[in-house]
């Protein structure tokens, strides 16, 4: 049994337990329709819902909102999968990283041949598991990166540029990068940063490290809401991250994505 098996237990269950919490807003924004179409629904009885407090707010359980999105007679565009809908800040969290094409392979292809930008920050060893697993789909990531569809980046070209890692810093990058994209005639852009590497150093520096990782994680969301066509996804690998950092990640994600499912983080705006 690997050494992390119980905290993806945990992490599982968590999950899990935030069914039934979905506010109107999360709703709306799950099924990508507005919040007078959710009071709409559940007034008519097309979509269930359960009244909490003494005000008797409408909160829904995210199988309902499946049920919903499958079922016959009802027109929704799901805007939790990853596919080139914008408008996404999502921690993806992997057991192992060789399961992390799995979680984000689908959003990289889905963009691409949608002919939006995908940016895609990492480690030589994600570079070249991009390369191979964008060949196999039967993509040519030298023609992408040619035609300025796939920008490769390294964590010194990007994070570290101006040289140690600064929350500020790597805001102020994502932002420009987003720019940048939209500047080249891109509608849409999938922003994939990988920040892990930052998580593992010396236990005297990785505090600090700690704390400017979830500050830029945090000002993304700042970052969405001025390019809703912009979609963000963090990759955390579990064998490689220690749980209290993998909950920190929880508080600055609005979305989280975990064994293929989609659910709502902990991030409230605040």
């Amino acid at each position: 049994m690997s050494p992390h098996c119980g905290w993806a237990k945990k992490l599982t269950a968590t999950l899990e337990g935030r069914e039934g919490l979905l506010t109107v807003s999360e709703a709306a924004e799950y099924l990508n329709v507005s919040k007078v179409t959710i009071r709409r629904w559940t007034n008519n009885g097309t979509l269930a819902c359960v009244r909490v407090g003494v005000r008797k707010e409408r909160r829904f359980v995210e199988s309902e909102l499946r049920k919903l999105i499958s079922g016959p007679g009802v027109d929704v565009d799901h805007a939790t999968t990853t596919k080139a809908v914008g408008g996404m800040h999502c921690c993806v969290v992997c057991d192992e990283p060789e399961h992390e094409w799995e979680a984000i392979g689908d959003a990289i292809v889905d963009h691409l041949s949608a002919r939006s930008q995908v940016v895609f920050i990492g480690d030589a060893e994600r570079m070249d598991r991009l390369g191979t697993e964008l060949t196999r789909r039967g993509m040519d990531p030298e023609s992408l990166a040619a035609s300025g569809e796939l920008r490769r980046l390294s964590i010194e070209a990007s994070y570290l540029l101006s040289g140690d890692f600064s929350a500020d810093r790597a805001i102020a990058f994502a932002e420009s990068t987003i720019l940048e994209s939209y500047a080249s005639g891109f509608d849409r852009l999938l922003f994939i940063g990988c920040v892990d590497w930052a998580l593992t150093g010396q236990a005297s520096h990785q505090a600090f490290l700690i704390k400017e990782v979830m500050a830029y994680e945090k000002g993304l969301n700042s970052i969405l809401e001025k390019y809703p066509t912009t979609t963000i996804l963090c990759p955390y690998v579990l064998s490689q991250v220690d749980s209290k950092t993998i909950v920190d990640a929880f508080w600055v994600h609005p979305k989280l994505l975990y064994q293929s499912q989609f659910k709502a983080g902990l991030y409230s705006g605040s």
